[in-house]
């Protein structure tokens, strides 16, 4: 009688065996599946936490701003940034393509360039000559591109960026200084004078009676006759 027992709960025993087993199979299975959706999801990467692109690679108002001081500056002209008697294509105020032929803005560099004879290019009188007004003697005058093209095309009125340079010997023929004009605005007599002699520096203005007066008779204050001589 008491084998019957034993044998019915070795079967029991058996089939919770395999009941278990069912069980884990099955969850191995869904282990296995979820491993799969952890794996897609690692692929993905919908963070984008390894992007190389950020705020950090634009560009910043910084570097507009320095452009912009870099480009602005003072001269004797106006301070325009393309140029007097520039347009903004690169034409010259009369209409031609080149480049218009114009002193450095500020005082000491024009005084440098001055003494360079960085002018010497320039259209120019053929010879030294007496002054007709008070330049200390003898002189000669130099005109830019702009300033020749103007009486060329016989202008009463010279463009912005029309100038000249006046050598000045005094009563010998050693330079010893240089008056120079430079046309700052459109309208007539606005110009830009500045004079040095042995060293002192006369004039560095817009504005100067003993100029205007004197160079009142001239075209637009140019009182070189043209054509130059």
């Amino acid at each position: 009688m008491r084998s019957v027992p034993l044998i019915v709960s070795c079967l029991l025993a058996l089939g919770a065996c395999d009941s278990d087993g069912s069980d884990g199979a099955s969850n191995t299975g869904t282990g296995s599946s979820s491993g799969d959706e952890g794996e897609a999801g690692e692929s993905e990467n919908p963070s984008g936490a390894n992007s190389t692109s950020g705020p950090s690679e634009t560009t910043g108002p910084s570097s507009a701003g320095e452009t912009s001081q870099g480009e602005t500056g003072v001269d004797p002209t106006g301070g325009s940034t393309t140029g007097p008697g520039e347009s903004g294509d690169g034409e010259t105020s009369t209409g031609g393509t080149e480049e218009p032929q114009l002193p450095p803005g500020d005082v000491e560099s024009l005084i440098t360039w001055l003494e360079g004879g960085e002018y010497n290019d320039w259209q120019a009188e053929s010879a030294v000559h007496a002054s007709t007004g008070p330049h200390f003697g003898n002189v000669r005058t130099f005109f830019n591109n702009v300033l020749f093209d103007s009486f060329e095309d016989g202008k009463g009125v010279h463009p912005i960026g029309a100038a000249n340079v006046k050598e000045l010997y005094g009563p010998g023929n050693s330079i010893r200084g240089w008056a120079v004009m430079i046309k700052r605005q459109e309208d007539a007599g606005q110009w830009y004078w500045f004079e040095v002699y042995d060293g002192d520096v006369l004039s560095d203005t817009v504005a100067w009676d003993v100029c205007e007066d004197c160079h009142g008779d001239g075209t637009d204050n140019v009182l070189t006759p043209w054509p130059l001589q």
